[in-house]
């Protein structure tokens, strides 16, 4: 009986003393702990924000700085038809990374306008190769920007190293859609 007391309190010291801990990945950052990166393919169908910023580019959003992590964006165009926004029409992008956690989050920037730029979103996230959730919205037809958008959550995840994707429109579809990566959030518990 005492050695069952015992083990039960040392499982439950043990877990009293986890500590989930936050990481965020910058759209341009490296992740600070493991040194992951995300990942944007087709590579010359994103712009970096911070390319943006420093003279006459590409970028389609025109977004205050201030107001997004660490300054910087990652932005790419889904257009069904033509080349006009990138060289890779009707062709989905994606964005990936790897992390070891518990949780994750993905913040955008979402342009509220119906054209220059088409605010249309239709996101759809992959955990390990496996569907696991959306993001479809219509451009409100307004003007803007709205920041620090969570247009994806997951907090079940079982403590292991993940992939996420994000995929920005689909073949065939028929709008013209953006997708403005701002960063990740992932959760990780470690013992101290």
């Amino acid at each position: 009986m005492i050695a069952r007391q015992f083990i039960l309190l040392w499982y439950l010291s043990q877990v009293a003393y986890t500590i989930k801990t936050n990481i965020t990945i910058d759209d341009s950052f490296p992740d600070p702990r493991t040194g992951n990166s995300i990942i944007y393919n087709p590579p010359d169908a994103w712009n970096s924000g911070t390319f943006c910023q420093r003279g006459p580019g590409k970028c389609t959003a025109v977004l205050d700085t201030n107001r997004l992590s660490g300054g910087t964006w990652h932005e790419c165009t889904f257009n069904p038809v033509d080349s006009s926004s990138n060289d890779h029409p009707n062709t989905p992008s994606t964005a990936t990374v790897q992390f070891n956690g518990t949780a994750i989050y993905v913040y955008c920037a979402l342009a509220l306008t119906t054209s220059s730029p088409s605010g249309n979103s239709d996101m759809s996230f992959f955990i390990d190769g496996k569907p696991v959730g959306n993001f479809v919205r219509p451009a409100p037809n307004a003007l803007g920007y709205e920041y620090n958008f969570l247009v994806y959550s997951n907090e079940v995840l079982p403590p292991n190293v993940h992939e996420l994707s994000i995929i920005n429109g689909r073949a065939g579809g028929s709008k013209a859609l953006i997708i403005i990566i701002d960063r990740i959030v992932y959760s990780y518990v470690y013992w101290p």
